[in-house]
């Protein structure tokens, strides 16, 4: 998700970026440990793992990076950015390697550049940020390289990689060429729709001396692509020629309806290599993958990206912000491979997805194949009706998942938005989809609830308990799909107490108030908590679904007309109240 939703009045609170604060040297630290795992490992893992100790660095040089830009002002060439390119360019270089030949084993010399980093680290903590392209968008720094290899280069390029995703990025540029390929990764700055560069006058005069091709290097474009722009004006200015300039985004698309006049102009017209996911990676990589963990593929794997894995079109998608998915015939069955990211961000959901197979609650996992876990395909199975299924069945059901959730999956309490901020964007929402009054009214009953909300416990919640969601399969089993992402969903909500999932399961499921504080109870959630989220939760779904294409609109309106009608009711109600649903549904 690139920004919040722009509506006819104004913006739909959607969207989250998270960082954890971390110290240096224990990021260092984790980052060694990962280098000497490597060396035990072969083929795909050992290359998975390559490119997770990449990522990993690249967020450290981002912290140290970020840091200095805060303390300075402007991005400038010091010790500890300069030794962190180093170490980010090595590994960058085995990637390549490993990526063309997956038998490579060589060690990865690290040990100098490691404690030469060390030494000039900073000691006050950092900000660490999960670039959203690994983690959500299927974004792949080796088809970063691929791309630059397929593109004709009068000679090697000064590697502009922007950050954050770009420090990551831009050494996997330059390892297509020589060493020595020059490289910067500097943040573009400012209002979101307008960023620009600051740089340092030794770094600008540096980079314009440049005499060669620029790559310029980031994931976007995105709503406004002011990140590309921002490089782009500072080169234009200088008098660069466009025929020097190659832009490497991760997609082909145009940047967004909020990009200026001159950067859509420029971008029309500009050099382009994109590092498209369906040219360098798709199903042929996927095909490879497989065959080395759940077997040959007795044929190419189906994308079932953007909603086409709806049996029978009637859930509403949001295409543009699905993870991709496909489905592979092997020897030991039908799979599902979808994306769960790279690096830790992957290997977390994975354990969370083994956890909830084995406990019965989803399909059995197949693993993780760099990026893509691998979920077994349920074959004749069915979505949920919660009408027909047997009523206590699924309280009872919902309620041990729910429980087990809360148990085992605990999270930070920086993995999440605080209380504070979820009732801010309800207020928002509810203003931008049923007006002011509404809108005030909200923020009027959360601000009396916040006064005395008792503390939430965190963890990695379902977020997604739509009826869709459920398979019962030919043996009467209820199991639970796409449950290990939204927690960590590019998006405000993330990690929550398990208050959000009650709400949910109420709005969702249809239950009654009945049942809703019949599950509370037994999760030990308090009622001015679950108060709040039955506010937050049909909010943010408003939000969200305001995403959806034209050709969703109907689809979505029946579940956006539920929560519009949530957030009337909560409007409605004094901070005395206890009334929830409409007293048909009370009495049920």
């Amino acid at each position: 998700m690139r920004g919040d939703r722009l509506c006819a009045g104004g913006l739909m609170r959607v969207y989250g970026d998270r960082a954890r604060t971390g110290s240096a040297s224990a990021a260092l630290d984790a980052l060694a440990e990962g280098v000497a795992e490597t060396r035990a490992r072969r083929g795909l893992d050992r290359h998975a793992r390559l490119t997770r100790l990449l990522i990993d660095a690249a967020a450290l040089h981002q912290g140290v990076a970020d840091l200095e830009l805060a303390r300075d002002g402007v991005d400038d060439t010091t010790v500890a950015q300069s030794v962190g390119l180093e170490v980010l360019s090595r590994l960058a270089g085995a990637v390549a390697m490993s990526w063309d030949d997956p038998a490579h084993a060589a060690p990865l010399g690290l040990g100098d550049a490691l404690t030469r980093w060390r030494t000039s680290l900073p000691a006050e903590p950092l900000s660490l940020r999960v670039a959203e392209g690994f983690a959500h968008y299927a974004v792949y720094p080796e088809a970063y390289f691929e791309a630059t290899r397929a593109t004709r280069w009068a000679a090697p390029p000064c590697v502009i990689g922007l950050r954050s995703i770009g420090a990551a990025l831009a050494p996997m540029v330059s390892a297509a060429f020589p060493p020595g390929t020059r490289v910067v990764a500097p943040r573009p700055v400012g209002e979101p729709f307008a960023r620009h560069l600051a740089l340092s006058a030794a770094v600008r005069r540096d980079l314009l001396s440049h005499a060669g091709p620029y790559a310029i290097v980031d994931e976007g474009p995105g709503l406004s692509g002011s990140s590309f722009g921002a490089v782009g004006d500072l080169l234009e200015d200088a008098g660069v020629s466009p025929e020097r300039i190659v832009y490497l985004p991760s997609h082909d698309g145009a940047p967004g309806p909020m990009a200026s006049g001159r950067h859509r102009r420029r971008w029309d017209l500009a050099r382009r290599s994109a590092a498209d996911f369906d040219r360098w990676i798709g199903p042929s990589r996927l095909a490879s993958w497989c065959a080395k963990t759940l077997g040959a593929p007795s044929g190419p794997p189906v994308d079932l990206s953007g909603g086409r894995w709806r049996a029978d079109g009637a859930a509403p998608v949001l295409p543009m912000l699905e993870r991709r998915k496909f489905r592979v015939e092997t020897p030991t069955g039908a799979w599902l491979l979808k994306f769960a990211g790279l690096g830790e961000e992957g290997e977390a959901k994975a354990e969370r997805a083994r956890a909830l197979a084995a406990d019965g609650f989803c399909p059995e996992t197949g693993g993780l194949l760099h990026g893509f876990l691998a979920a077994r395909w349920i074959a004749d199975a069915r979505p949920l009706d919660p009408e027909c299924w047997g009523r206590a069945r699924l309280m009872d059901h919902l309620a041990r998942y729910l429980a087990f959730r809360a148990d085992r999956f605990p999270a930070r309490v920086e993995e999440g938005a605080g209380l504070e901020a979820l009732a801010e964007m309800a207020a928002i929402n509810a203003g931008e989809a049923l007006g002011h009054a509404v809108g005030q009214a909200v923020a009027r009953r959360l601000r009396a609830l916040l006064a005395d909300a008792p503390a939430s416990r965190p963890v990695h919640v379902d977020a997604r308990l739509h009826g869709w969601e459920w398979l019962v399969t030919p043996d009467g089993r209820l199991l639970k799909t796409d449950a290990v992402d939204h927690s960590r969903g590019h998006d405000l909500v993330g990690c929550q107490d398990i208050a959000w999932d009650v709400a949910g399961a109420e709005l969702e499921l249809g239950l009654s108030e009945a049942e809703t504080d019949r599950l509370a109870a037994i999760l030990g959630v308090a009622p001015p908590l679950l108060a709040i989220h039955r506010a937050c939760y049909p909010a943010f779904q408003l939000g969200l679904w305001s995403f959806a294409p034209a050709e969703e609109a109907s689809r979505v309106e029946t579940h956006a007309r539920r929560y519009r009608e949530a957030l009337r009711r909560f409007a409605d109600q004094t901070s005395g109240e206890d009334s929830w649903m409409e007293p048909r549904r009370r009495a049920t």
